[in-house]
Formats: C-alpha cells, sequence, structure tokens
C-alpha cells in the first residue's frame, strides 16, 4: 500500500484541518502541511503516535493556526524524536535535551508538590547534594519513544560529527 511507502508528501495550501490522517504513512520521511487549517496539538500528537510517521525528519507547519501556539515547537520537537527541522528551522540535539530535561524538572516537581512537607529529601551523591535534571525512572517522553525507534541515534547531526 502506499501509505508504507510514500516517503515525501506536500499538501500545503489544501485547507486540510486534520493532521491525524498521515499517521498512517509510515514512511514518511519529510510532510509539508503548511498553510493549511490544523488547529489542534492533538491532531499533532495523532502523527508522532506509536505506528504513525516513525521516519519523519522534517515537517513543514508555517501559516497553521497551530503553528502561533504558545509552546508549538517544543510540543512538536518532544512528541518526535526523529524530527530535524521544523518549519526550515533544525531541532539541534542540545535545544531536544533542555526541553527533556525541562519536562522531568516540571514532572519531578509535581511529585515535590504532591508530598507532605519534609518526606522530600534532595538526593546526595559523591557528596554533592542536589536535584538532577533526569534520575531514573523519571518520565521521559523521548526516551519512551527511543525504546521502539532504534534508529533514532542514526539521525544526521550538523557538520557531521559524531554523536555524543
Amino acid at each position: 500500500a502506499i501509505s508504507m511507502s510514500l516517503m515525501v508528501l506536500n499538501v500545503q495550501k489544501n485547507s486540510i484541518w486534520q493532521a491525524s490522517q498521515f499517521a498512517q504513512c509510515q514512511a514518511l520521511e519529510r510532510l509539508d502541511l503548511s498553510m493549511n487549517k490544523i488547529e489542534s496539538f492533538d491532531e499533532m500528537g495523532a502523527l508522532f503516535e506509536e505506528g504513525a510517521c516513525m521516519q519523519i525528519n522534517i515537517l513543514e507547519m508555517k501559516g497553521n493556526p497551530v503553528d502561533r501556539q504558545h509552546k508549538f515547537r517544543d510540543y512538536v520537537t518532544l512528541m518526535s524524536p526523529t524530527l530535524t527541522v521544523l518549519n526550515g528551522k533544525e531541532i539541534t540535539q542540545t535545544e531536544r535535551r533542555f526541553l527533556v530535561n525541562r519536562e522531568a524538572a516540571k514532572a519531578r516537581s509535581r511529585k515535590f508538590e504532591q508530598n507532605p512537607a519534609g518526606q522530600q529529601q534532595e538526593p546526595e551523591f559523591d557528596g554533592i547534594s542536589g536535584v538532577l535534571l533526569m534520575e531514573p525512572g523519571d518520565s521521559d517522553p523521548i526516551g519512551d519513544r527511543r525504546a521502539n525507534r532504534g534508529h533514532i541515534n542514526e539521525v544526521p547531526r550538523k557538520g557531521g560529527g559524531e554523536q555524543a
């Protein structure tokens, strides 16, 4: 079926309001949904659910109402660990790590707020006390998806350098 082999799709200026209809295109590497009518983060999330758009690395969303929403870039970056370019701008590993760490810190903060005062202690590692940004067991949306996407470590890096 075409949905298993289609790699590039340009559907800009088509009054599309549902991005989820392209989720079945599992081989997509490049998707241009520019200048459509996509408004919902949920519609964007459907593109990146398990089994959907597993290879996508370039996504264009300029001119959609959802593109103007607060934290759009952050949301999409966290949803798709394979995405390397969003709206013509590279997603760096530094940016991705920052977003993952920020989300983990928020989740940890919520855990701290839920515990009664005095029960939570800051961890201490080799005599250094503080709070780690990522700890084993923390919610890690990128890591969770990476477990099912072995090719994530094969994403090309700017300058062709080796991955850290």
